[in-house]
């Protein structure tokens, strides 16, 4: 069953951001908390500034749509934004997108959702995903089961150059420390943002934003 409020979530740049729920598309239909975190940083000063510095964005494990509203929102000049998720969940993205006035008529923005699944690149993963140096990818909770660490880091890694930051929404009850041992070992760096970045409300909670890097990119990290 879907659920919609009249009321937005939030807004970004005065433009109101809505979300239809439906947990029975699959466990991404509802609105997780770190999602809700990356929106609200994306919301500050100084998120809009990191996200102006980007150009192509990749969203992983989408679910809903709403962050990828959320990034069009901060920054209108994106030129490709590619949202993903599992086939079941395609239909509700597109319902949020159309929800919030998002489709490549209304916007400037190169917008597609494709269905992705993670690993390394294969003759399956979509030619957009192939094609395209993205600077930024961003998911929110992505590892909060074991056997996603290595396909997901597979696709970060896979998706990624010496250009490119990953925005990584993470719950720390139960995404293990296992997790980022194994992005080290892929040859991937990460910090965690600091609270006082995040909105209140998840200041010194187990609600973490993390950034992501491949090993030799050098300065464009958030601080």
């Amino acid at each position: 069953m879907s659920s919609s409020s009249s009321e937005p979530i939030l807004k970004i740049n005065d433009r109101p951001i809505h979300l239809i729920e439906d947990w029975e598309s699959g466990i991404g239909g509802g609105l997780w908390s770190t999602g809700l975190a990356i929106a609200k940083y994306l919301s500050t000063e100084h998120g809009q500034e990191q996200l102006r510095r980007r150009r192509h964005v990749l969203e992983l494990g989408s679910g809903n749509g709403f962050l990828g509203v959320c990034m069009l929102a901060a920054n209108p000049d994106l030129e490709t934004l590619v949202i993903t998720d599992t086939k079941e969940h395609l239909p509700l993205i597109q319902e949020n997108l159309s929800l919030n006035g998002v489709d490549n008529d209304t916007v400037s923005t190169n917008v597609q959702v494709k269905e992705y699944l993670w690993g390394p690149n294969t003759s399956e993963t979509p030619t957009i995903i192939k094609d395209t140096d993205f600077d930024l990818i961003i998911g929110s909770d992505l590892a909060y089961r074991d056997d996603l660490h290595d396909p997901l880091i597979a696709s970060i890694n896979a998706c990624s150059s010496h250009n490119t930051v990953t925005l990584l929404g993470v719950t720390m009850k139960d995404t293990k420390p296992i997790f980022f041992k194994k992005l080290v070992a892929a040859g991937m760096r990460y910090e965690k943002l600091a609270d006082h970045l995040l909105d209140s409300t998840f200041r010194g909670t187990s609600f973490g934003v993390f950034v992501i890097w491949k090993e030799e990119l050098q300065g464009s990290r958030h601080n």
